[in-house]
């Protein structure tokens, strides 16, 4: 991810839909994997958010991201290969 996430400004945002949605063991972190379109080429992305959130559970994320959930994804326009859901 490069800086464009310090300008929030500057994201631009498609629909997705999530791929698989587990928590990793024993580390106990989320693993969403998603999918999404720009300009006629599919992405798969992993990101969720630009810092972890360590009041946020793995299961409380994994469950807000249900696998076959659509969402909304947010990318860098330069680089569309670089997503997140939550900016």
């Amino acid at each position: 991810m490069g800086r464009w996430l310090a300008k929030l400004g500057g994201l631009r945002h498609t629909s997705g839909t999530v791929i698989s949605s587990t928590v990793q063991v024993p580390a106990q972190v989320p693993l969403v994997i998603y999918s999404y379109t720009v300009d006629g080429t599919v992405f798969l992305g992993q990101r969720i958010r630009q810092h972890d959130d360590v009041a946020d559970s793995a299961a409380s994320t994994v469950a807000r991201y249900p696998s076959g959930a659509p969402v909304v994804v947010y990318y860098d326009p330069r680089n569309p290969a670089d997503s997140l859901l939550e900016p």
